[in-house]
């Protein structure tokens, strides 16, 4: 399995106000303009197709996973002409090599059509970030699998709510076993669809014995998506932090690594953004 990263930088064209769900709006006017500039790259990006036979196909059914993530960098919720924000793109497995093809849709969002929050935008700069493993611009797990970790306690810091769900109900088992099984499955996932297949379906139980939770900083929230001005529909998350403590020998390059891929669907709202102290 492996991935690119790149950062982009915006110049706010007018003073605007950020909204709540600034990535998917950004998602969603990135979308917009590919359709208009190829009709078959949208396809691949926004409805890709998963064979029944794909040992991933359990998982996620019809509706796989997206082949990219976009994260935005959002400081301030109001901004002036001339301000700028970050956001970062990441593209799963053989997709990078249509990264000349996005840059030059990034560089076309300025001309969609302007949304609710009149936000007019103007791309700035458009660059590949370097694995900080191996300076590449190729982040592969395979890198990983050889690095250590370098204590015996671990704090996941949450930058973007999330759920753990069983059977559709959140819970609230913060067990290292359940949650490393979250991050593994992610990666199984992608690797599957987007990837090498070289990543077996099941870990090895011995690779989490003995990681427990040690401090759980966690508060209860709830969001509220809109899909229309009618309707609100609230979601119950968590937020916060939680520390572990054990051998992380064999599971520190795998949670390491899922850094870059969040914890994915049925888990989160935002992706489940997580950095490892």
């Amino acid at each position: 399995m492996h991935l690119t990263r790149y950062l982009l930088q915006f110049e706010v064209l007018t003073d605007c106000v950020l909204p709540g769900h600034l990535g998917s709006l950004i998602r969603g006017l990135w979308g917009e303009v590919m359709k208009g500039y190829d009709t078959e790259l949208y396809q691949r990006f926004f409805n890709p197709q998963i064979d029944m036979s794909n040992p991933a196909y359990k998982y996620v059914s019809n509706n796989p996973p997206p082949p990219f993530m976009i994260r935005v960098h959002k400081t301030h919720e109001y901004l002036r002409q001339g301000a700028t924000f970050n956001l970062t793109f990441t593209l799963f497995g053989n997709y990078s090599k249509y990264w000349i093809q996005l840059n030059d849709i990034w560089a076309l969002i300025t001309t969609g059509n302007p949304n609710a929050y009149h936000l007019k935008l103007k791309l700035k700069e458009f660059k590949p970030l370097t694995c900080p493993v191996t300076g590449n611009v190729l982040f592969d797990y395979k890198d990983y699998t050889g690095i250590k970790p370098e204590k015996n306690n671990y704090t996941f810091d949450f930058k973007s709510p999330f759920a753990l769900n069983h059977n559709q109900q959140l819970i609230a088992d913060f067990s290292f076993d359940r949650f490393f099984g979250y991050i593994y499955r992610r990666l199984f996932i992608l690797d599957a669809i987007y990837g090498n297949k070289s990543m077996e379906e099941k870990y090895v139980k011995d690779i989490i014995r003995n990681i427990h939770p040690v401090s759980i900083d966690l508060r209860h929230i709830t969001i509220y998506r809109s899909p229309s001005r009618q309707d609100k529909y609230p979601m119950r998350n968590w937020q916060g932090k939680i520390r572990y403590t054990g051998d992380f020998s064999k599971s520190y390059p795998i949670i390491k690594y899922g850094e870059y891929l969040h914890t994915g669907a049925n888990t989160v709202f935002g992706f489940g953004k997580y950095v490892l102290k």
